[in-house]
């Protein structure tokens, strides 16, 4: 088992991926749907502290939820997340110890228009 890897029991969540839709407006904004990507995939969520976001090095300052999921081929911050009726914005993608196997997210709250 790679150290740091969740156990079946703790990806008790479950998140939806999404990608965006290919289109662009007359500005050059997309302007394509989210579709998704996976129908269920299993989650464990951490909410992050003040402390937990400054040791990930503070470059993800909104970071507010740390999420671990099977490895999922492609898998980018242009991606987001459904879990529920809340929208994850992924800031950061970690390939854990780069096995393929485990992925890390930093991931925000996406803000309501």
């Amino acid at each position: 088992m790679t150290p740091g890897a969740p156990s079946a029991g703790e990806l008790r969540h479950v998140v939806t991926i999404q990608a965006q839709a290919s289109g662009t407006g007359s500005r050059g904004q997309k302007t394509g749907a989210w579709e998704n990507q996976t129908p269920q995939a299993r989650a464990k969520i951490e909410t992050l502290s003040g402390r937990e976001a400054e040791n990930a090095r503070q470059v993800y300052a909104q970071a507010t939820l740390q999420l671990t999921i099977r490895y999922w081929p492609g898998l980018t911050p242009k991606h987001r997340l459904l879990f529920g009726s809340r929208q994850l914005e992924i800031g950061h993608v970690d390939d854990l110890e780069q096995r393929n196997e485990w992925h890390v997210l930093l991931c925000s709250e996406a803000k309501s228009p």
